[in-house]
């Protein structure tokens, strides 16, 4: 079933002309569907609290250009841009799979094994010596790299895009 999409309104333009968070404190578009035939796709816009809090609206967009004129909505954040085509409703299960993401498998896969690595640091230390537990916390550090990207990939890769219909 496809994704219902309706136009902007002149109000929610303006309020979206800017989306800005500050040290993971503000507004971002998180959730992002991969890309359709048309290079659009949907992202959901949350409020975060260096998390996602809660989700504010869905919005389906594509990647923009930098305009020199400084018309057309965009999303301004970590250097993004996108042109804001219309809204869409929440979609529950993404909300949730980005709770489930944000909250617990990424600290998890982050923090999980620095644990009881860190538990035992002394024995650790004396064991594998100086170097060697940079590079164990080194490891780990990809690992948590190879996470947040290898994530992407996935779901790039082997997600399909969601269908639409404007309305």
């Amino acid at each position: 079933m496809p994704d219902i999409v309706r136009h902007l309104t002149p109000g929610e333009r303006e309020k979206l002309r800017t989306i800005t968070s500050m040290n993971g404190v503000g507004r971002t578009l998180l959730s992002s569907t991969p890309t359709d035939a048309s290079g659009a796709h949907f992202m959901t816009l949350w409020f975060t609290l260096l998390g996602p809090v809660f989700p504010i609206g869905r919005y389906y967009l594509r990647s923009a250009e930098p305009d020199p004129l400084g018309g057309g909505v965009h999303m301004i954040g970590s250097h993004s841009r996108y042109d804001i085509l219309g809204r869409s409703s929440l979609v529950p299960g993404e909300v949730i799979r980005t709770y489930l993401y944000c909250w617990l498998l990424a600290p998890l896969a982050v923090v999980g094994p620095l644990v009881p690595l860190l538990a035992n640091i002394d024995d650790v230390w004396a064991a594998i010596g100086f170097w060697a537990f940079f590079l164990v916390v080194g490891a780990l550090l990809g690992l948590a790299f190879a996470l947040v990207y290898g994530t992407r990939f996935v779901s790039r890769r082997w997600r399909k895009p969601r269908a639409m219909r404007w309305q």
